[in-house]
Protein backbone atom coordinates (compact mmCIF):
# COMPACT_ATOMS: atom_id res chain seq x y z
CA UNK A 1 0.00 0.00 0.00
CA UNK A 2 1.17 3.50 -0.67
CA UNK A 3 0.01 6.89 0.53
CA UNK A 4 -1.45 9.08 -2.27
CA UNK A 5 -3.05 12.54 -2.44
CA UNK A 6 -6.71 12.70 -3.46
CA UNK A 7 -8.57 15.86 -4.51
CA UNK A 8 -12.25 16.75 -4.38
CA UNK A 9 -13.93 19.93 -5.59
CA UNK A 10 -13.81 22.85 -3.15
CA UNK A 11 -11.72 20.87 -0.66
CA UNK A 12 -8.08 20.60 0.29
CA UNK A 13 -6.20 17.50 -0.93
CA UNK A 14 -6.23 14.63 1.56
CA UNK A 15 -4.25 11.43 1.96
CA UNK A 16 -5.66 8.05 0.89
CA UNK A 17 -4.15 4.56 0.82
CA UNK A 18 -3.78 3.02 -2.63
CA UNK A 19 -3.34 -0.73 -3.08
CA UNK A 20 -0.53 -1.83 -5.34
CA UNK A 21 -1.02 -5.50 -6.18
CA UNK A 22 2.28 -7.33 -6.47
CA UNK A 23 2.85 -10.60 -8.29
CA UNK A 24 2.65 -12.74 -5.15
CA UNK A 25 0.07 -15.54 -4.95
CA UNK A 26 -2.52 -15.19 -2.21
CA UNK A 27 -4.39 -18.08 -0.60
CA UNK A 28 -7.72 -17.37 1.06
CA UNK A 29 -10.70 -19.21 2.48
CA UNK A 30 -14.22 -18.28 1.38
CA UNK A 31 -17.18 -18.98 3.63
CA UNK A 32 -19.06 -22.05 2.40
CA UNK A 33 -16.13 -23.59 0.51
CA UNK A 34 -14.40 -26.77 1.60
CA UNK A 35 -10.95 -25.78 0.34
CA UNK A 36 -8.69 -22.73 0.05
CA UNK A 37 -8.60 -20.67 -3.15
CA UNK A 38 -5.38 -19.26 -4.57
CA UNK A 39 -5.23 -16.02 -6.55
CA UNK A 40 -2.14 -15.46 -8.66
CA UNK A 41 -1.15 -12.95 -11.34
CA UNK A 42 0.44 -14.84 -14.24
CA UNK A 43 2.14 -13.27 -17.27
CA UNK A 44 0.36 -14.14 -20.51
CA UNK A 45 2.32 -14.54 -23.75
CA UNK A 46 0.95 -16.38 -26.79
CA UNK A 47 1.90 -18.21 -28.97
CA UNK A 48 4.89 -19.86 -27.24
CA UNK A 49 8.21 -19.32 -28.98
CA UNK A 50 6.81 -16.68 -31.34
CA UNK A 51 6.47 -12.92 -31.20
CA UNK A 52 4.14 -12.21 -28.26
CA UNK A 53 0.68 -10.89 -29.12
CA UNK A 54 0.49 -9.17 -25.74
CA UNK A 55 3.19 -6.94 -24.25
CA UNK A 56 5.67 -8.65 -21.93
CA UNK A 57 4.18 -6.87 -18.91
CA UNK A 58 0.68 -8.15 -19.68
CA UNK A 59 -0.78 -10.53 -17.11
CA UNK A 60 -4.06 -12.01 -15.95
CA UNK A 61 -5.38 -12.86 -12.50
CA UNK A 62 -6.10 -16.55 -12.13
CA UNK A 63 -7.96 -18.41 -9.40
CA UNK A 64 -6.83 -21.91 -8.52
CA UNK A 65 -9.67 -23.75 -6.82
CA UNK A 66 -10.59 -27.32 -5.99
CA UNK A 67 -12.91 -28.94 -8.53
CA UNK A 68 -15.74 -29.09 -5.96
CA UNK A 69 -15.51 -25.34 -5.33
CA UNK A 70 -14.87 -24.06 -8.88
CA UNK A 71 -18.48 -23.16 -9.74
CA UNK A 72 -18.97 -21.34 -6.41
CA UNK A 73 -15.69 -19.39 -6.85
CA UNK A 74 -16.80 -18.22 -10.30
CA UNK A 75 -20.19 -17.19 -8.92
CA UNK A 76 -18.57 -15.20 -6.08
CA UNK A 77 -16.17 -13.54 -8.55
CA UNK A 78 -19.10 -12.53 -10.78
CA UNK A 79 -21.03 -11.11 -7.80
CA UNK A 80 -18.02 -9.11 -6.59
CA UNK A 81 -17.23 -7.71 -10.04
CA UNK A 82 -20.84 -6.63 -10.58
CA UNK A 83 -20.77 -4.66 -7.30
CA UNK A 84 -17.38 -2.99 -7.66
CA UNK A 85 -16.30 -0.12 -9.85
CA UNK A 86 -14.27 -0.78 -12.96
CA UNK A 87 -10.56 -0.12 -12.81
CA UNK A 88 -7.80 1.28 -14.95
CA UNK A 89 -4.45 -0.48 -15.18
CA UNK A 90 -1.42 1.59 -16.08
CA UNK A 91 1.51 0.45 -18.19
CA UNK A 92 3.51 -0.28 -15.06
CA UNK A 93 0.99 -2.77 -13.65
CA UNK A 94 -0.34 -0.48 -10.91
CA UNK A 95 -4.08 -0.70 -10.43
CA UNK A 96 -6.16 2.30 -9.42
CA UNK A 97 -9.88 2.34 -8.83
CA UNK A 98 -11.70 4.48 -11.32
CA UNK A 99 -14.05 7.29 -10.34
CA UNK A 100 -17.77 7.22 -11.01
CA UNK A 101 -19.09 9.18 -13.98
CA UNK A 102 -19.32 12.43 -12.03
CA UNK A 103 -18.14 15.64 -13.67
CA UNK A 104 -18.66 17.57 -10.43
CA UNK A 105 -15.72 15.65 -8.95
CA UNK A 106 -13.34 17.17 -11.53
CA UNK A 107 -11.26 20.04 -10.19
CA UNK A 108 -11.20 22.19 -13.33
CA UNK A 109 -12.24 25.67 -14.37
CA UNK A 110 -16.06 25.53 -14.63
CA UNK A 111 -16.13 26.91 -18.20
CA UNK A 112 -13.49 24.44 -19.41
CA UNK A 113 -15.25 21.57 -17.61
CA UNK A 114 -18.60 22.51 -19.20
CA UNK A 115 -17.08 22.75 -22.71
CA UNK A 116 -15.24 19.42 -22.47
CA UNK A 117 -18.24 17.65 -20.91
CA UNK A 118 -20.67 19.00 -23.54
CA UNK A 119 -18.42 18.00 -26.43
CA UNK A 120 -17.72 14.57 -24.90
CA UNK A 121 -21.39 13.74 -24.24
CA UNK A 122 -22.66 15.11 -27.57
CA UNK A 123 -20.19 12.88 -29.39
CA UNK A 124 -22.12 9.74 -28.33
CA UNK A 125 -25.40 11.24 -29.56
CA UNK A 126 -23.97 12.03 -33.01
CA UNK A 127 -22.82 8.61 -34.22
CA UNK A 128 -25.43 8.61 -37.01
CA UNK A 129 -24.17 11.99 -38.25
CA UNK A 130 -20.60 10.66 -38.48
CA UNK A 131 -21.76 7.54 -40.37
CA UNK A 132 -24.01 9.58 -42.66
CA UNK A 133 -21.08 11.79 -43.69
CA UNK A 134 -18.65 8.85 -44.03
CA UNK A 135 -16.45 10.15 -41.22
CA UNK A 136 -14.62 7.91 -38.77
CA UNK A 137 -16.56 7.69 -35.52
CA UNK A 138 -13.80 8.61 -33.08
CA UNK A 139 -12.80 11.50 -30.90
CA UNK A 140 -9.48 12.57 -29.40
CA UNK A 141 -8.56 15.14 -26.78
CA UNK A 142 -5.25 16.83 -26.11
CA UNK A 143 -5.04 17.93 -22.48
CA UNK A 144 -2.12 20.19 -21.57
CA UNK A 145 -1.14 22.04 -18.45
CA UNK A 146 0.89 21.98 -15.27
CA UNK A 147 0.40 19.21 -12.68
CA UNK A 148 -2.72 19.49 -10.58
CA UNK A 149 -5.02 21.29 -13.02
CA UNK A 150 -7.42 18.36 -13.62
CA UNK A 151 -6.08 16.48 -16.68
CA UNK A 152 -5.99 13.01 -15.10
CA UNK A 153 -9.25 13.55 -13.21
CA UNK A 154 -10.94 14.52 -16.49
CA UNK A 155 -9.66 11.36 -18.16
CA UNK A 156 -10.83 9.18 -15.26
CA UNK A 157 -14.34 10.62 -15.49
CA UNK A 158 -14.35 10.13 -19.28
CA UNK A 159 -13.16 6.52 -18.86
CA UNK A 160 -16.03 5.87 -16.41
CA UNK A 161 -18.69 6.81 -19.02
CA UNK A 162 -21.13 3.93 -19.63
CA UNK A 163 -20.28 3.88 -23.36
CA UNK A 164 -16.52 3.61 -22.73
CA UNK A 165 -14.58 0.49 -21.94
CA UNK A 166 -11.18 1.56 -20.63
Amino acid sequence: MSLQRERKPNAAPFAVWELDWQDYPVAFKLRGLAHHVISVKIPVIFPPGDVPILPMSSSQHWFIAHREDAARVLLVQEQVQSQTERHLETAHGHTRLQARYDWDAVVLDSTARRMVRTDFELFFEREDWFRQHNLPYRRGYLLWGPPGNGKTATLRVMAAHPHIRA
